[in-house]
């Protein structure tokens, strides 16, 4: 049985990781995915190679981006704000699991 740790959450979702597998889960919207850790590195570096204007205020939350996850088949459609949100969401985890390495260092 999987036990979670809260990695980071916004009002748009949050990522979370099994403590006993590693693997991440996250909710965005409606989409809940569950990865690896490579899979999650995979998928922020997609994320990172795209610009996501948000000074276009009439676009900002149109489903413009489209970013494929680890099965080429599914693919999140996203707004602006939304794919910047989810950006946000999966740095503020990545932190979390570098400052949790630094802490299980120090005992």
């Amino acid at each position: 049985m999987c036990t979670y740790a809260l990695l980071a959450h916004n009002s748009s979702g949050y990522l979370i990781q099994c403590k006993t597998c590693g693997h991440f889960q996250f909710a965005f919207g409606t989409t809940e995915l569950i990865m690896t850790g490579i899979e999650l590195d995979e998928f922020q570096a997609k994320l990172a190679k795209e610009k996501y204007p948000l000074s276009d205020c009439g676009a900002i939350h149109r489903k413009t981006i489209r970013v494929t996850v680890v099965d080429s088949k599914v693919a999140l459609a996203l707004s602006p704000y939304e794919a910047k949100e989810l950006i946000d969401m999966i740095d503020e985890a990545k932190a979390a699991i570098e400052v949790n390495a630094l802490l299980c260092q120090l005992e």
